[in-house]
């Protein structure tokens, strides 16, 4: 039978005499529609069972009871879509006629969804069955549980959806709450949920206190803010968060670089495009090969090829022409120093800024022993101008070739030096002045610190993986699991592991480290903002901006001094006027949070009884 017939049928068998007697019509489709059942018409068999549950009644049930099992009749009755009346009456019938769940967790749920309001008492009279009912359930399951309790009136619900005290309540949950709460008048205790709720419902429960307030200064200072903070603030914190970068270089099989912040994290070069950040407005586009460097104010240092003259150096700056600075040099390498960039080619250093070509030149004053090898500037210190270069001596592939690592001072003095073992790979980056994270090909870190004249081998580790990007000012680096074709199959948030540079020991990744769509990049000078690369696009991720977008959306109970670090920190960085209320906002509850040392968390439960609503402290 097809599904419309069997609808249309369906339809005829609901159709009653005023006595409430089946016309002869409607038996008739009764009967039909039976007989394709019992000969496996699944369409008919579906149109028979909802024309039952449309109006169950005992004259019809012997066309489908041997169909319909206390499975059928309890998903009937959790059925979202379904309405309050049409529970009820499946209810009635399926108590009348033992057809209740055997299972009690089924059941209470059953027999609040159908109205049994006494049986339901009578069997979960302390409300930890529905309490387990309503943590399994899905939230469409969930909001018609919390209408069908708030309906009876007499249920209390506190005790269900916060009988786990280490889950988040949810947004229609704290509301819920938050309304029985004030219904009650009791607003101590309506000021005692709040940091147990979502940040966006906490400002909505602000607005039910009509004149109370709380006694201290600064929980009266947190109430303002809730009080004054509207509750799109919350949801743009963590819009704030993501900057989408779209570069107009995108022949990424010709660019190697990696994208660059500016010193005050203000702008950043990626792929031939220069953006402002936070707001990702385009500054500035140029086709780049390798390097390329922020270096504020609008200006880049890039290295393009030219023919004839192979690897050059241009800097970009606003109002003027592209300017060539160096050409024709092999193996040079661009670094950030304070205040501008140098430049390292063999024997030379030049060193300039966003304003003028070059500040001046060094020569480094090389040994005799290494007067004659290859030498490639392959890191600076921002901080100290201090610089690290590759010594190749010999020629590469001789077995008399060796390699050295080497530290020179801006001024061109060298300051100590390593002979390597291994076959050299790369040197990553500063960690502190004097130490240098060194990856020898064979997936060998180690690292490398001064000790007089000397550089000596503080850490190693074999790894099993390549480095994505150094973080100094974490002291944190990042590598990417490789080597295995089982890992191909996993997410990047799940091949990266982060070490601790120090000890080149894995550790947890940073507060507020995003879940990854593409490729982590790099991380901005100071470790605040993380480049992520997703297809032919660049996001911009704001650390500081995730973790207090993650805690907004769970509690300040949850919150934790890290919390309240990052909170100080955002408004030291003076935010964007339509964040800072929400900033403002999360520094003033994690102050009140940790002020009153507030014993939340896996100490504190929800408890309450038929007309009473307290939090407790047990």
């Amino acid at each position: 039978m097809r599904a419309g017939r069997a609808n249309r049928l369906a339809r005829r068998a609901g159709r009653r005499r005023p006595d409430g007697t089946l016309t002869w019509r409607a038996r008739r489709a009764w009967e039909r529609l039976a007989d394709a059942s019992q000969s496996r018409d699944d369409f008919s068999a579906a149109a028979l069972h909802e024309a039952w549950l449309a109006d169950p009644r005992e004259d019809t049930w012997g066309y489908v009871g041997r169909w319909c099992t206390p499975a059928d009749m309890f998903a009937a009755t959790v059925d979202p879509d379904r309405g309050a009346e049409s529970r009820a009456a499946i209810g009635g019938y399926c108590v009348e006629h033992d057809l209740v769940p055997d299972n009690p967790v089924e059941r209470a749920l059953f027999f609040v969804l159908t109205g049994q309001h006494e049986r339901h008492q009578a069997l979960d009279l302390d409300g930890t069955l529905l309490a387990a009912v309503y943590r399994g359930a899905t939230e469409a399951t969930r909001e018609v549980l919390r209408e069908t309790m708030v309906e009876l009136g007499e249920l209390n619900l506190v005790r269900v959806i916060a009988d786990r005290p280490d889950r988040v309540l949810t947004g229609a949950e704290a509301d819920y709450l938050a309304r029985q709460v004030a219904d009650a008048g009791d607003w101590e205790r309506l000021w005692r949920l709040v940091p147990v709720m979502p940040l966006a419902s906490a400002v909505r429960t602000a607005r039910l206190f009509p004149h109370w307030r709380p006694d201290d200064g600064v929980g009266r200072d947190f109430f303002a803010r809730l009080a004054g903070t509207s509750p799109d603030a919350i949801i743009a914190l963590g819009q704030a968060a993501v900057t989408s970068l779209k570069p107009w270089y995108h022949r990424r099989d010709r660019w190697k670089g990696a994208p660059s912040f500016a010193p005050d994290n203000s702008e950043i070069a990626v792929r031939g495009t220069l953006f402002t950040l936070p707001r990702g407005h385009v500054v500035a586009s140029y086709e780049t090969r390798t390097q390329e460097l922020a270096l504020g104010n609008a200006t880049i240092v890039h290295v393009a090829y030219v023919r004839p003259y192979g690897p050059t150096v241009i800097r970009n700056a606003p109002g003027r022409a592209p300017e060539t600075l160096l050409r024709g040099l092999n193996s040079l390498h661009i670094g950030s120093t304070r205040g501008g960039f140098v430049v390292g080619a063999q024997d030379k250093l030049w060193f300039g800024s966003a304003t003028r070509s070059w500040s001046r030149v060094a020569r480094v004053e090389w040994p005799a022993d290494v007067a004659t090898s290859e030498k490639t500037l392959l890191a600076a210190d921002p901080g100290s101008g201090n610089l690290a270069f590759h010594v190749g001596n010999g020629d590469e592939g001789d077995d008399g070739y060796t390699e050295g690592l080497a530290l020179v001072d801006a001024s061109g003095q060298l300051l100590a030096r390593a002979k390597l073992d291994d076959d050299f790979g790369h040197v990553h980056a500063f960690y502190g002045p004097d130490q240098v994270l060194v990856e020898s090909l064979g997936s060998r870190l180690s690292l490398w610190r001064r000790d007089g004249s000397d550089l000596v081998q503080a850490a190693a580790a074999e790894i099993d993986a390549s480095v994505v990007a150094p973080v100094p000012a974490r002291n944190l680096l990042v590598v990417r699991r490789e080597g295995k074709p089982e890992l191909e199959l996993l997410t990047e948030a799940s091949r990266l592991a982060w070490l601790d540079a120090s000890t080149l020991v894995e550790v947890d990744p940073p507060a507020g480290f995003p879940v990854l769509d593409g490729r982590l990049a790099s991380f901005s000078p100071d470790g605040s903002l993380v480049a992520v690369q997703v297809e032919n696009s660049i996001e911009v991720h704001d650390l500081a901006l995730h973790q207090l977008a993650d805690l907004a959306a769970g509690s300040l109970s949850q919150g934790r001094v890290a919390d309240l670090e990052a909170a100080a920190e955002l408004r030291k960085r003076k935010v964007a006027p339509h964040l800072s209320p929400a900033v403002e906002l999360l520094h003033a509850g994690l102050a009140y949070r940790f002020a009153t040392d507030i014993a939340l968390g896996a100490g504190t439960r929800i408890a309450g009884g038929a007309s009473d609503i307290a939090l407790g402290g047990q």
